[in-house]
Parts: structure tokens; sequence; C-alpha cells
């Protein structure tokens, strides 16, 4: 969890007991879908990397409408 996106939480710190992590990948105006995508693949493949047994999906969030879910 994270504060305005500064401030992490200890509790939510990654160690050697994490099972299960979620990473989020935030863009704005000026960085397109496919450039944070690429980003985050870059991520995930270096996670295998370290953890081979990982698994990793990657979904893109859209808003439609204006509306949240």
């Amino acid at each position: 969890m994270a504060y305005l996106d500064a401030r992490d939480g200890e509790a939510y710190k990654i160690t050697s007991e994490t099972k299960n992590l979620l990473l989020v990948m935030q863009g704005n105006a000026n960085t397109d879908v496919l450039s944070r995508v690429a980003a985050l693949t870059r991520v995930c493949k270096n996670i295998h990397e370290i953890c081979p047994y990982s698994e990793y999906e990657i979904a893109v969030v859209t808003q439609k409408d204006n509306t949240f879910f």
C-alpha cells in the first residue's frame, strides 16, 4: 500500500516470505500504454530471473464513460 504514490507501509514490503505481488504501472498523457506495458514486462522478467518459478500476467485497465469500478 502506498500513500499518494510516495510512502510505502512497513507491513507491505517485499520479503523472502512474499508469495503474491501486485505491481501497478501508472502513466499520464505523455506515456502511452505500449511504453508502460513494455516497462512492466521488463520488471516482470527481472523478477522471473531471480524467482524462476514465478508467473506473471499483465492486464491493462482503462476508464470507460467516466465511470470507475
